[in-house]
């Protein structure tokens, strides 16, 4: 926490962000420790999403591949259907409808897929980081182990009063093989 309020109060943005996942853009004239709360382990969520991440990349090349055959199998829908699919105007008949309907329902599928990949990138993206920022090295998914967090309950003084904060501290115990880096305390987020 030295670190993190020496960093806040010399108005060292780099200092901040080596110690913390979180920016604090309060004044500090002073702080204080008022609780430290029981520390708790979890562990490390980047295997587990990087194997979920795998999973929907893998089923997403699988329904690329089936959507693919689809079209072929349906040329001359797809053919009839192409000039018109962005008319809203235009009115689907018959099996030209069905096509739509289900070219529609395999395209939002598809979407499905690209978010989820999405949503699983940035969460790595975010694991990565804090685990980065803990342990001061480049951090992959073959790394495993343990997360502790405990909550540190400040009084935060501005020059003028005081304000309470709480403080989500974490340390990233992980290993890769035989390559296990000390762990240090970031701020992972305050409320």
């Amino acid at each position: 926490m030295s670190t993190f309020f020496g960093a806040v109060q010399a108005g060292n943005e780099g200092g901040v962000s080596a110690v913390s996942l979180v920016s604090f853009d309060q004044a500090v004239s002073t702080w204080e420790i008022v609780e430290v709360g029981e520390e708790v382990a979890m562990t490390w969520e980047l295997p587990g999403v990087h194997e979920e991440l795998m999973q929907v990349q893998s089923d997403l090349r699988m329904e690329t591949e089936r959507n693919s055959f689809f079209l072929e199998d349906n040329i001359s829908l797809y053919d009839e259907f192409r000039p018109h699919k962005d008319d809203p105007d235009f009115e689907f008949k018959g099996e030209l409808a069905e096509f739509k309907a289900e070219f529609d329902r395999r395209l939002a599928q598809m979407g499905e897929f690209e978010k989820q990949v999405s949503v699983l990138q940035e969460q790595m993206k975010q694991l990565r980081l804090a685990a980065r920022l803990s342990l001061n090295t480049q951090i992959d998914q073959n790394f495993v182990g343990d997360v502790f967090s405990k909550t540190v309950k400040l009084n935060v003084n501005d020059g003028t009063a005081d304000r309470s904060y709480d403080f989500l501290i974490s340390r990233y115990a992980l290993q890769n093989g035989s390559i296990a880096p000390p762990p240090r305390w970031i701020v992972a987020s305050i409320q």
